[in-house]
């Protein structure tokens, strides 16, 4: 009666062979399911599209059984053929039954895509540093974004898809991003943390490969597959929806693309082989890899690209996909593209990102916790963070974020600049096209660097008090 189609994790999902069904449905139900509980499976989905005709008491067995397992179990009902008895009933099956179209239907619905995500484990390579651009005390995960840093969207996203367990690769910044964490709860991820060690020189886990080469025993020991995230990163990707399509690709490796579907998953290869760069463009941050991908892989070199590994993984015959979405989201190299996910964000392109405020009509982002003087004049897009305290006669022009316990003098000036980690700009300041931290202030877009796609090396610390 019952035929496993696929056992993944804590998910069965299994059809129903008789084209039948009858009143002894629910004791082989029961026996089971019961069976399925004991083996650790959580949730079962049942594929009726075999059957042909239902008896009004079967239907009562599968009302009876829902009804006894619901709770330690989630169940799925796919493909239920229709029962006269409720065909001019004010009353509809559906909702008394789980009832979805068919297994895909039922794996989209969260309580299914949350089970299926807890059997996938997650790493997040946050030790990247931006040389000349940012302090030195200060990793490009832990940029902020509407009072949150880069590395918080991210494991909150892992959390809130389902995944469980996730790895943070601290790189050599492990006292700062450990500090940073332990102010959030993550509930229901449980964190671990790698290569948590101090360096001379500070290396980035973006640009080179070298990491993953590094992190093989880790990969290795996981029993399922893995989604690595870059930390420095605004991937807005549906970590469930890209799994699902890992999966039923039998994919070794899924790469996560932004962007319409102007191309082909065979067309973006051929591109890579002969124009690598192009994945630059496109990439959102986040890859998918099957376990032990890289148990006998041999990296090109030391440092060699992202591109450059497809391109290998493709010569030795293995299977890769891009997942497209419609994301905006990237990673950030840099503080200009840096602040162009900033802007993006306060006009409401990042759902992830927005979704505990919202704007009023001037596109102003103001946290209830926040002191605004009523005689500033603030000009959206703009983000006003927790416990911020803004003078009389300040002026905001977007987009500009202020960060949470930062303080804005009276008569202050800020225009296009992010203020963060409890920044206190004196009376008549001006910050323009800057980013600042503490008593640190760098520039941040300004028309050199617009142009030549490096920071300046030059850059300008305040004493608390002095313009």
């Amino acid at each position: 009666m019952f035929e496993t189609k696929r056992s993944d994790g804590l998910i069965l999902q299994t059809v129903i062979t008789n084209r039948h069904l009858c009143a002894t449905t629910f004791q082989k139900m029961e026996t089971f399911l019961n069976h399925q509980l004991k083996v650790g499976i959580r949730a079962v989905i049942f594929d009726f599209s075999a059957v042909q005709s239902i008896d009004y008491t079967a239907l009562s067995a599968l009302l009876e059984v829902y009804r006894t397992f619901d709770g330690p179990m989630t169940l799925a009902y796919c493909g239920l053929p229709k029962h006269e008895a409720f065909a001019d009933s004010s009353c509809s099956l559906s909702q008394l039954l789980p009832l979805y179209t068919d297994p895909n239907h039922a794996l989209s619905d969260p309580a299914f895509s949350k089970l299926e995500m807890a059997t996938l484990n997650g790493i997040v390579l946050a030790g990247g540093a931006a040389q000349n651009v940012l302090p030195s005390f200060l990793p490009t995960s832990l940029l902020p974004l509407m009072g949150k840093s880069f590395l918080h969207h991210t494991l909150e996203g892992m959390q809130n898809a389902g995944i469980r367990n996730a790895i943070v690769d601290t790189g050599s910044f492990g006292s700062i991003i450990r500090k940073s964490l332990m102010t959030t709860q993550f509930k229901t991820i449980n964190l671990g943390f790698l290569n948590d060690h101090p360096a001379q020189t500070p290396k980035g886990s973006y640009n080179t490969i070298e990491r993953l080469s590094q992190l093989n025993n880790t990969l290795s020991a996981f029993s399922n597959d893995t989604v690595i995230s870059i930390g420095n990163a605004m991937p807005d990707v549906d970590f469930a929806k890209a799994f699902r399509e890992h999966k039923e690709r039998k994919a070794d490796i899924t790469v996560c693309v932004s962007g319409a579907r102007s191309h082909s998953s065979a067309e973006i290869q051929e591109l890579l082989a002969y124009n690598p760069s192009i994945l630059n463009a496109v990439f959102t941050g986040c890859l998918f890899f099957r376990n032990g991908l890289f148990e006998d892989f041999e990296v090109p070199d030391q440092h060699a690209t992202l591109s450059q590994v497809l391109k290998k993984i493709a010569e030795t015959g293995g299977a890769i996909h891009f997942h497209f979405s419609q994301s905006k989201g990237r990673v950030v190299t840099n503080l200009r593209s840096y602040f162009e996910v900033l802007s993006h964000s306060l006009v409401g392109g990042y759902q992830s990102v927005s979704q505990s405020l919202t704007a009023n009509k001037n596109g102003v982002w103001l946290h209830p916790e926040a002191e605004v003087s009523s005689t500033a004049d603030i000009r959206g897009p703009c983000y006003i963070g927790a416990g911020v305290k803004i003078s009389a006669k300040a002026e905001l022009q977007g987009p500009v974020a202020i960060e949470s316990g930062c303080e804005i003098g009276q008569g202050a000036r800020i225009h296009h600049s992010v203020i963060s980690n409890e920044h206190r700009a004196p009376p008549r300041a001006l910050r323009r096209d800057v980013i600042a931290f503490m008593d640190w202030v760098g520039p941040l877009a300004t028309p050199a660097f617009t142009q030549t796609n490096q920071a300046p090396k030059q850059h300008v610390r305040l004493g608390m008090g002095f313009n």
